[in-house]
């Protein structure tokens, strides 16, 4: 008996790993008149084998195999969506141009299929006509303290204007050394390999760049994050996203706090600010998405590296981790700064 066996570069096994190995399961039987019931997927740098029984996948992949072939019986191609997967896709340069000349709701990085099938619903279909339907509106005095909810309609308008809107008073407070941080890893590994700093002194800025070879160095540059922002007046991290509060979490779970300086991070996380949570909902720029590179290059800002990116920066590790040549590392330092 035939088995289908896989070979994946990931530690980690996701849904669609084993939807693939389902398919060239459904491809064997096709050939042999007999499915397997089982097969491998051998991956990660220490090659585990993992042992996958197929016979649920297999239904689902020949749920998708009986889509595609729907698909390609229609003379009409399937309808655009821009989705997460896009970043990963080849074709991402010309779906994102074919979406933009439709002005299609899928280039509103928040919008989910299930809010854009209720917008088709109401015969809204492009960015332009959802613009249109935003009304501003005073709360209620018992809603006063409630947050607002996120607007897509008020997103679209500040696209359509090209103009900043602004629906809430952001609550910005930077009281200590500001100190800008940004962390890359691979997610699959958990495993943080660069801790990025920048603080403003007297006469120029800081910058510092930690960066760890493999897995065993990972606490060396946490015990070097600790020490170097210990020696700051009044450190106050800012970072965009929750990367970085899911970073400081994990590794204080890993490794503890440093003995020279307890109770620091958690110090650190309590007055730590995450510029995305206070802009979110109360400031609206005219961009697709609220990704801090966009709102960069809106705001005149570039990266050095133009293709910069959190998929480009594991892609440049994993070529340095290969070649280790220092041009990869230098790229991939460039991706917060």
């Amino acid at each position: 008996m035939y088995i289908p066996v896989r070979f994946i570069p990931r530690e980690k096994l996701t849904p669609d790993d084993k939807l693939l190995l389902a398919f060239d399961a459904l491809v064997l039987s096709t050939i042999m008149r007999q499915a397997p019931p089982f097969g491998k997927i051998i991956h990660g740098s220490a090659y585990a084998v993992a042992k996958i029984p197929l016979d649920a996948w297999m239904v689902s992949a020949q749920a998708v195999v009986g889509t595609i072939a729907t698909q390609h019986a229609n003379s009409m191609p399937p309808p655009l969506v821009l989705n997460k997967h896009c970043a990963a896709c080849e074709f991402q340069g010309r779906c994102r141009q074919t979406a933009r000349e439709t002005d299609d709701l899928s280039l509103l990085a928040r919008m989910t299929d299930k809010e854009i099938k209720k917008q088709h619903s109401k015969g809204i279909f492009s960015v332009t006509q959802l613009s249109y339907t935003f009304r501003a509106r005073r709360k209620p005095k018992r809603l006063a303290s409630r947050p607002a909810p996120y607007s897509h309609a008020l997103k679209a308008l500040a696209i359509r204007e090209r103009k900043i809107h602004i629906a809430g008073m952001p609550d910005l407070k930077i009281q200590g050394t500001p100190v800008y941080l940004d962390v890359e890893g691979i997610p699959d590994r958990d495993f943080y390999y660069l801790i990025g700093l920048r603080v403003q002194s007297s006469d120029a800025c800081v910058q510092h760049s930690l960066w760890a070879n493999d897995r065993s160095e990972e606490q060396q540059i946490w015990e070097a994050f600790l020490h170097t922002v210990a020696t700051i007046d009044h450190p106050q991290l800012i970072y965009y996203g929750s990367y970085e509060t899911t970073f400081l979490q994990r590794m204080k779970g890993r490794y503890g706090e440093a003995p020279a300086y307890p109770g620091f991070v958690d110090q650190l996380m309590a007055a730590s600010v995450n510029i995305l949570s206070v802009i979110y909902a109360k400031i609206y720029f005219p961009t697709y998405s609220n990704g801090l590179k966009e709102i960069a290059r809106y705001l005149g800002f570039q990266w050095s590296e133009s293709d910069a990116s959190g998929l480009s920066a594991i892609m440049w590790r994993s070529q340095w981790e290969v070649r280790r040549e220092s041009r990869f590392q230098q790229a991939t330092n460039t991706i917060g700064y």
